[in-house]
This record gives structure tokens, C-alpha cells and sequence, in this order.
């Protein structure tokens, strides 16, 4: 092969690197923007039904147990969901550190130095904290539920 040749797969190479790049990048942006959105909307709708139901515990001391339940599980669905995204960004962010070493570097030899190994950390840990986090929400509106049924019902 010749050098121009070579010159011009190299090229070709980190066209393709900057088109990945930009795309993670446009991902992450993305992923940030939804997030404070939704963490808006369940931290909202969180001190709505506090406040809704606060009026009932003076009636029904009783409830004050469960009510806190469900408001201790709505917390941890939104500081895991936190996590969640900042190890989400984290590992966006490497894959963009990454992408400009490749991008920079003369030849075409891939410069890894344990990258996969930290991208797959951070994905395998804000994976498991959106787990955490669905299944704390998923309990804690069952909970608050349990409270409003028991409450109006009983």
C-alpha cells in the first residue's frame, strides 16, 4: 500500500471518528436535557402529593409511617435517578475523550489504555442505578396509593 494510499485511509478513519464523535455528543446533550426535565416533573409531582396529603396526617397519625415510606422511596428514585444520568455523562464523556486521542493520534493504531473497562463500569453502574431507581418509584407511587385508598376508604 502505498503511502498515499495510507494518508487517505487514515483521513477516511477520522471522518468517521468526528461523525461518532458528534453523534455521542449530541446523545449526551440529549440525555442531560430529558433528564433535568423529568427530574423536574418527579420532584414536582414528589412535593404536590406531599403537600396534598400532609393535611391528612393531622387526622390520621396512624398513616404518618407509610406516608414517609413512600416519600423516602420517591427520594431515592430521584437521587438514584441522579446518579444514574451523572454516570451515564461520565461515561459519554470518556468515549469523547477517547474519540479526540484517536482522532489526534498520527497513526492508526487505537490508543485504548483501559477506556472499555471505564465506559463499561459507568454504563454497568448507571444501568443498575436506573434500576434501582424504576423500582423505587414503582413502590414508592404503590405506597403513596396504599395511603390515599387506605386513607379515603377505611
Amino acid at each position: 500500500m502505498s503511502e498515499q494510499e495510507n494518508q487517505k485511509e487514515i483521513f477516511e478513519y477520522k471522518q468517521q471518528l468526528w461523525k461518532l464523535k458528534n453523534l455521542i455528543t449530541n446523545s449526551r446533550e440529549n440525555l442531560y436535557d430529558n433528564y433535568t426535565r423529568l427530574l423536574a416533573f418527579i420532584s414536582g409531582g414528589a412535593i404536590t402529593l406531599s403537600i396534598t396529603f400532609l393535611a391528612t396526617l393531622e387526622k390520621k397519625p396512624a398513616l404518618y409511617c407509610i406516608f414517609i415510606i413512600s416519600l423516602i422511596l420517591l427520594a431515592i428514585s430521584l437521587i438514584t435517578t441522579l446518579l444514574g444520568i451523572e454516570y451515564g455523562l461520565k461515561a459519554r464523556y470518556k468515549d469523547i475523550k477517547d474519540l479526540d486521542l484517536e482522532i489526534n493520534n498520527s497513526n492508526s493504531d487505537l490508543n485504548k489504555k483501559n477506556s472499555c473497562s471505564d465506559v463499561d463500569y459507568y454504563n454497568a453502574m448507571a444501568r443498575n442505578l436506573h434500576k434501582i431507581s424504576l423500582w423505587s418509584c414503582i413502590i414508592g407511587i404503590v405506597v403513596l396509593l396504599y395511603f390515599y385508598l387506605h386513607y379515603y376508604y377505611h
